[in-house]
């Protein structure tokens, strides 16, 4: 098979900087979509991610489609669609009724039909993809340029639908229908106390560490999308389950449109942090990150990435580098230096289990294709033990073509195992071609590592010396190996 190589080598004299981060691009044919969604996962019940995509393709027509997993990460076409084209929608993939298979979730305009919220049940028939047509949610309205999520707001152990947006006569709110955990939903309600967002984003997340959902919105919180807010809402669950929200004021966060939001813990403190992007109030592209100092208080002051400013895209959020920390990459439109309308795709390494403080640092020189009113995903699609990535949308700003690539992840994983007395243990680059380094602490110096094949069969040993050992199994065959390091902790390395 063919593949173009693309990469950058970076290195330094710490062995905790080491890392060459290479994606190759794949070789499945995917359709190009823009104005949708992009999700990954088991849709066929054989065990392996894969693809579902909404949107417009070239022609300006409304799409779905699904892309099957073969085992090895190639996809090839579903010769079963089951569903029609949506766009401006928020595809959700979860297990709705607890039957072990995921079901699919559609909240936007619906091919023919206009704005609508309906899901689809997996009949879990394995290695088939065979859904059935549930029905339409009822008593509060389809919203659109809407944000949906899934999230268990009132305690009780079943997930929740939460999605805000605006429909005309109606206005702009955040709504909420609450299951039972067997693919059943009360009536749509508004969720009390708040004001919803259009054009933007809404997080669900237990955003102060206090056991329950809180929210967070940011867009346009009027059907006349002019003036942008951004808010915080504090989730006050009283016993019995029911709840109330207060908004939290005097937050820093910037007011922005077409915007998008992730929570993730980027600096390792064990709270919630948030990344922003979009347009503020004077239509300046912005991208910040905010960090969770203590609860519900956040601060931009360690948030030095030098962030080129998105809107109009998609962000993920994942461990590219398999180093134990959170790492950002962000796609849409921008400004270049000279003034002049992008679109571009941008990967940021989190420097926190470097011996940093949660900081970023782009990573140039990867041409990923834009992501243009269109969408990324991340997601494990080959089984290798790293993060690829996905990217769909528009990917020239003169241009009205769009595109869906699939990127898989040869970067070295720096690997990190906290072992007994306090010891790390760190084992790089893994997945490796055949050489990798072992460094540990002071003193276990003289300590043994021994390699083993799957089936038990002792393959080499080593001694830690100077705190490092290098280990070649350029001579061994493709697979995964056990490391016993100094008979106290076991760990797998992937050799492709």
């Amino acid at each position: 098979m063919k593949t173009i190589l693309i990469s950058l080598l970076l290195l330094s004299t710490g062995y905790y900087s080491y890392a060459q981060y290479t994606f190759v691009p794949s070789t499945s044919v995917f359709q190009g979509l823009s104005g949708g969604d992009l999700q990954m996962g088991d849709l066929n019940n054989d065990g392996f991610p894969d693809i579902i995509m909404s949107g417009f393709d070239n022609t300006g027509s409304m799409l779905t489609e699904i892309y099957l997993n073969d085992g090895q990460g190639d996809f090839i076409l579903s010769s079963n669609q089951p569903f029609v084209g949506y766009v401006d929608v928020t595809i959700i993939l979860t297990d709705v009724n607890g039957d072990g298979s995921l079901d699919v979730l559609f909240n936007g305009e619906k091919e023919n039909t206009g704005l609508t919220m309906e899901y689809y049940e997996n009949l879990n028939i394995p290695n088939t993809v065979d859904f059935q047509f549930v029905g339409g949610f009822t008593g509060g309205p389809a919203a659109l340029r809407s944000s949906t999520v899934w999230a268990d707001l009132n305690n009780d152990g079943n997930m929740d639908i939460v999605y805000s947006g605006y429909q005309i006569g109606v206005g702009v709110f955040i709504w909420y229908l609450l299951g039972d955990g067997s693919g059943n939903f009360a009536n749509a309600v508004m969720v009390p106390g708040t004001m919803g967002a259009c054009a933007g984003s809404l997080i669900a997340q237990d955003i102060d560490g206090d056991g329950d959902i809180d929210l967070f919105v940011v867009g346009f919180d009027s059907d006349d999308m002019v003036d942008p807010k951004t808010r915080m809402y504090k989730n006050k669950i009283a016993e019995g389950g029911g709840f109330n929200f207060e908004e939290i004021t005097g937050l820093p966060f910037m007011d922005m449109s077409i915007s998008l939001a992730k929570a993730e813990d980027v600096d390792g403190d064990g709270r919630l942090d948030l990344f922003l992007s979009g347009r503020n109030q004077i239509g300046e592209i912005e991208t910040r990150l905010y960090y969770q100092s203590s609860p519900f208080n956040f601060v931009e002051d360690k948030a030095a990435g030098d962030f080129d400013g998105i809107v109009d895209g998609d962000m993920a959020l994942a461990d590219i580098d398999g180093d134990g920390d959170i790492d950002i990459i962000v796609s849409g439109f921008a400004t270049d230096n000279n003034g002049d309308d992008i679109i571009t795709t941008t990967l940021y390494i989190n420097d926190f289990k470097n011996g940093g403080s949660g900081n970023y640092t782009k990573v140039p020189g990867l041409n990923f294709q834009g992501a243009g009113t269109g969408n990324l995903g991340m997601m494990d699609i080959d089984g290798d033990g790293d993060i690829d990535i996905i990217v769909s949308g528009f990917d020239d700003y003169n241009s009205t073509d769009s595109y869906t690539t699939l990127y898989y992840n040869k970067t070295p994983q720096v690997s990190s195992i906290t072992s007994y007395e306090g010891a790390t243990w760190v084992v790089y680059p893994n997945p490796t071609d055949g050489v990798f380094m072992i460094h540990t602490s002071d003193y276990l110096n003289d300590s043994s590592i021994e390699v083993y094949s799957l089936l038990g069969e002792a393959i080499t040993s080593a001694k830690i010396v100077n705190n490092a050992t290098c280990i070649d199994l350029s001579n061994y065959p493709a697979g995964v190996y056990i490391l016993n390091l100094n008979n106290q902790q076991t760990y797998k390395i992937v050799k492709y």
